[in-house]
């Protein structure tokens, strides 16, 4: 590819917040770019939803090691997305590689000023699916999200979905307006902690510690974790902790759909059997609270296009009760001693987990996490793939 190009990346909160795994995919795009096209300009366009800034440009590209240079990128704020000379500015792009739905008005707009302009568009999560999970629960807004939504899969010269498991669920719930599509798998790097292999001291049960590391919790199986680790500290004494940022913790109640689970959040909360903890803005620090020793993570998603922390307690060597619905779960085999799949519909499932895992702990302190078959590279390459395509064609 000879010609040099410009690109427009459009996202939200990039200085951390709640889209920080989404930025981090994001910068995982843009060196791609970098490192394997002609690139002049790669113009960031960041609108900001939350109101606290509570991270850096620099310290997200420094903990997933990923440095910009900056004479080629530039990030421009906007106030509204829906301005229409937004939209003029982004129809002046070859391409605009779209992060977040919420921009879909701009990119119709855009679409109408420059039939040319090409739009590729990471798809994180499916809004239909989501409410489908939530059990249909009311949301603020849902139909106007659903709509754009809609408006991003159906204008999209490329959607790149972030696992096989989302690509199916897109096209189960709309696959009468996805076009060109395909996925990957936006996994971290692990760069400041060693791998913990065969450091378990457990002579018993209450030795263990259970971890849930989440945001967005109603579709992470939160309401079923309470209910099966009940069981758990009722039987075993086991602790749990749970690192969240769910409103700085003060609303947790509000997570629970049945009044029995409710209750039994509330005992086990005033028996000190749950430690909360606010969600760690450090990666290292995050990093340290799944290596704990003698703990099992739990990733008990009801529906989770990928998880950054599944990918972590792997290669960090953290036994790890998952669900199966759960995006990574196709890189994860069957096999493994310290990983149990689990129906996180089903709290008895995830007990069971659980104690598979416990008794494996109990029985044997040489046990190894088997490693996945998918690296920062494998990432880089499948959105380069794309990339080249659309620049091909243009």
């Amino acid at each position: 590819m000879n010609k040099s190009i410009s690109i427009a990346c459009l996202t939200s909160d990039l200085l951390g917040g709640r889209s920080f795994s989404i930025n981090y995919h994001l910068l995982l795009m843009i060196r791609g770019l970098i490192d394997n096209f002609d690139v002049f300009g790669i113009y960031i366009y960041n609108f900001k939803i939350n109101d606290t800034i509570q991270y850096s440009f620099n310290n997200i590209q420094k903990d997933f090691n990923i440095y910009l240079p900056t004479d080629k990128v530039r990030v421009i704020e906007v106030d509204k997305m829906e301005n229409i000379e937004i939209s003029r500015n982004l129809a002046k792009y070859e391409i605009v590689y779209s992060h977040l739905y919420i921009w879909s008005d701009a990119l119709l707009n855009a679409k109408r000023i420059n039939s040319n302009l090409k739009i590729v568009s990471t798809i994180h999560s499916i809004v239909m699916m989501e409410y489908i999970t939530n059990k249909q629960r009311k949301w603020i807004g849902f139909d106007n999200f659903l709509r754009l939504q809609k408006i991003t899969l159906a204008i999209s010269d490329h959607i790149i979905f972030v696992s096989k498991y989302e690509k199916e669920n897109a096209r189960r719930l709309h696959g009468d307006i996805i076009k060109n599509s395909t996925y990957y798998y936006p996994v971290p790097e692990i760069n400041t902690v060693k791998n913990r292999i065969n450091t378990y001291k457990i002579s018993k049960y209450s030795d263990l510690k259970l971890l849930f590391s989440g945001r967005w919790e109603y579709r992470k199986g939160i309401e079923q974790l309470i209910d099966c680790y009940f069981q758990c500290y009722a039987k075993y004494k086991m602790k749990l902790e749970i690192l969240s940022d769910y409103n700085y913790l003060e609303n947790y109640y509000n997570l629970f759909r049945s009044p029995v689970v409710k209750d039994k959040y509330t005992c086990l909360i005033a028996c000190g059997a749950i430690q909360m903890i606010k969600w760690k803005r450090s990666r290292e620090e995050y990093l340290e609270f799944l290596q704990q020793e003698n703990s099992i993570a739990i990733v008990p998603s009801l529906y989770d296009p990928f998880n950054i922390t599944a990918f972590d307690c792997i290669t960090l060597g953290t036994p790890l009760v998952l669900s199966r619905f759960c995006g990574i779960e196709e890189l994860v085999p069957d096999s493994c001693d310290l990983i149990y799949k689990v129906n996180s519909y089903d709290p008895e499932s995830i007990y069971e987990g659980i104690m598979t895992i416990s008794n494996r702990l109990l029985q044997s302190n040489f046990l190894k996490m088997e490693r996945l078959n998918y690296t920062v590279k494998d990432s880089i390459s499948v959105l380069v793939k794309v990339l080249n395509e659309i620049i091909s064609s243009s």
